[in-house]
């Protein structure tokens, strides 16, 4: 009798372990597809990044330009 009634409550426990099982493949199903359709945004964000890194370069040539010019200026000036 308690055998049987151990089988009961194992059955019982897979039986609701089930629906959990398939909640957690369905959440994982869900979370795969969200970094799927969230790569593209990352890539959109490499893109901006390394084009902005480029400005402040080029803004840095820009500016050690102008005080190279500056700095001559002033010597030219006395």
């Amino acid at each position: 009798m308690k055998i049987a009634r151990k089988r009961s409550r194992l059955k019982s426990a897979i039986c609701n372990l089930q629906p959990a099982i398939f909640n957690l493949q369905s959440s994982t199903c869900n979370l795969q597809s969200s970094i799927f359709n969230l790569q593209p945004s990352t890539c959109n964000l490499q893109s901006s990044i390394f084009n902005l890194q480029s400005s402040i370069f080029n803004l840095q040539l820009i500016i050690q330009h102008y005080r190279h010019n500056e700095h001559r200026h002033c010597f030219a000036i006395f």
